[in-house]
């Protein structure tokens, strides 16, 4: 399931949109640091799938290991750990 197009869509926006250099590059200014969080509507408004689709995949990949959730339950990031461990 992690290799369908919704799970590796929004895994790809939300490694770009969490990412300190990317955001940089993308808005001309840095972040101000701290941690980066995207919604399933943010993935959703960056991809083009539908939100429920978005936090569908979401859910997977935080299940899998791959992201972490927001406290308040609202956003995922990416799971450095869950990443470094798929490197081997």
């Amino acid at each position: 399931m992690l290799a369908d197009r919704g799970c590796l869509v929004a895994m790809a926006a939300m490694v770009l949109s969490c990412d300190q250099g990317v955001w940089a590059h993308e808005t001309g200014y840095p972040s101000g640091g701290g941690i980066s969080y995207i919604t399933a509507t943010g993935v959703a408004r960056r991809t083009g799938l539908g939100v429920a689709d978005a936090e569908r995949a979401l859910r997977r990949l935080q299940a899998a290991g791959l992201a972490v959730r927001q406290p308040d339950g609202m956003a995922w990031r990416p799971d450095a750990g869950g990443l470094a461990a798929l490197g081997g």
